[in-house]
C-alpha cells in the first residue's frame, strides 16, 4: 500500500506540471489574426508546413481577388529579391532615389509588375484589397505615385503573381495545403518580412506542448 503523504506529494508535482503545460504555450505564443474557413480578398493565404509545391514552401500569399466563377489572385510578400526598382522599370520614371528592390510575387506572368499601396482614397485603375490598401498593375498609376513621391514605406512592388483556376484553391485548401488568416497592412508593408510565415504558421498551426497524462493516475494521486 503506498503513503497517503507520497500520493499527496505526488498529487502536487502533477498539478504544478499542469500549470506550466497551460502556462507557457500562451505566454510565448505570438499574437494571431482571425482564421478562416472560406477564402476571400484581403486575407493571407499561409502555406503549410507540409506543402509538397517548393514554389510555394514557406510562404505568405496576400489574395487580392477570389472569385468562384473566374477564379484567385494573389501575391507572395514574403519573398524579396535583390532586383532593384530602377533595373526591374528602367522606362518608369522618378525611380533614380528608390533604394528599394522588387518582390518576387509568384510563378504567374512574370513580365508584368503588381504593387500594392496604402493610400486614403481610391487609386485610379486600382482594386481594393482591405483597409487602406489597394493593388494595381498599371503604368500610369504608379509614375504618378513616384512623381507625387509616395511614402516607401507604404508602396511594395511585386514581379510574378499567383493564381488559380475556378475551384483549384478550394481543393487545395481541403488537401490541407493551405491556412487562412486575416491579413493586417502593417504586416504587408513591414520592413522585414522575411520571418512573416513562421510567425503566422505558428497561429494557423501551432506546435504547443502537449500533455499526454492518464487521467486514472491524477484520480489516485488526489487521494
Amino acid at each position: 500500500m503506498i503513503p497517503s503523504q507520497y500520493l499527496r506529494s505526488l498529487g502536487v508535482v502533477v498539478f504544478i506540471i499542469l500549470a506550466v503545460v497551460w502556462v507557457l504555450p500562451a505566454a510565448a505564443a505570438p499574437v494571431c489574426g482571425e482564421s478562416y474557413r472560406e477564402p476571400a480578398k484581403g486575407q493571407f493565404l499561409v502555406a503549410a508546413r507540409k506543402m509538397s509545391d517548393p514554389r510555394f514552401e514557406g510562404t505568405v500569399i496576400l489574395l487580392l481577388e477570389h472569385n468562384k466563377k473566374r477564379g484567385t489572385l494573389g501575391v507572395i510578400i514574403n519573398k524579396n529579391t535583390d532586383v532593384a526598382l530602377t533595373q526591374a522599370l528602367p522606362k518608369v520614371p522618378g525611380l533614380a532615389q528608390w533604394k528599394e528592390t522588387i518582390s518576387y510575387g509568384g510563378p504567374v506572368a512574370l513580365n508584368v509588375v503588381i504593387f500594392l499601396s496604402r493610400h486614403s482614397t481610391p487609386l485610379p485603375e486600382s482594386g481594393h484589397v482591405l483597409d487602406d490598401v489597394y493593388s494595381s498593375a498599371s503604368r500610369v498609376t504608379l509614375a504618378k505615385l513616384f512623381e507625387e513621391n509616395q511614402d516607401t514605406t507604404t508602396l511594395r512592388l511585386f514581379f510574378g503573381h499567383s493564381g488559380w483556376a475556378a475551384g483549384q484553391l478550394d481543393m487545395e485548401l481541403e488537401r490541407g495545403d493551405w491556412h487562412l488568416i486575416s491579413a493586417d497592412p502593417s504586416q504587408i508593408f513591414a520592413d522585414d518580412r522575411s520571418k512573416l510565415w513562421p510567425q503566422l504558421i505558428d497561429c494557423a498551426s501551432p506546435r504547443g506542448i502537449q500533455a499526454n497524462l492518464n487521467w486514472s493516475f491524477l484520480e489516485v494521486g488526489a487521494l
